[in-house]
């Protein structure tokens, strides 16, 4: 359950990093400010999803030893 839950997750934190990242490609950041703003979000969003991969792995290298 808890992997299935992280699947879909990661797969909504996946898709808004490729959204925003389309969008900074077709030139969305009309100004200096907004481009920082929005390769921030992006930022985080790629740490959130590193941390939730991590914490996956750790979960289901647990779940090994028991």
């Amino acid at each position: 359950m808890i992997v299935s839950f992280s699947e879909h997750l990661r797969e909504a934190l996946q898709s808004e990093i490729h959204r925003m990242s389309a969008d900074l490609a077709r030139g969305s950041a009309s100004t200096y400010d907004d481009y920082r703003h929005m390769t921030g979000i992006i930022q985080g969003l790629s740490r959130a999803e590193h941390e939730l991969t991590a914490l996956v792995e750790a979960y289901e290298k647990d779940q090994d030893m028991h």
